[in-house]
C-alpha cells in the first residue's frame, strides 16, 4: 500500500492537470510557479508539477484562510 501513496506523491502533473485541480486558466499556474508559490520542473518546453508540491500549496492555502490550522 505504501507503494501507491509513494507513487501518487511522485506524479508528475502537467500544467492542464493543475489547471483542471485549481480550476484556474493557465496564466495563473505559471504565475503561481514563476512566483515560487508552486513549485515546477521544465522538462524539455513543458512544465510538471509534482502532485506533492501541488499537495503542499493547496495545503499552504488552507494555512492561510483557517486561523485554527497549525
Amino acid at each position: 500500500m505504501s507503494d501507491v501513496n509513494t507513487q501518487n506523491v511522485n506524479e508528475f502533473l502537467t500544467v492542464t492537470d493543475v489547471m483542471n485541480r485549481l480550476k484556474v486558466g493557465r496564466n495563473r499556474v505559471y504565475d503561481l510557479i514563476n512566483s515560487g508559490k508552486l513549485r515546477g520542473v521544465k522538462l524539455g518546453h513543458s512544465r510538471r508539477i509534482f502532485s506533492r508540491d501541488l499537495d503542499a500549496y493547496m495545503e499552504s492555502l488552507l494555512s492561510e484562510t483557517d486561523p485554527t490550522a497549525e
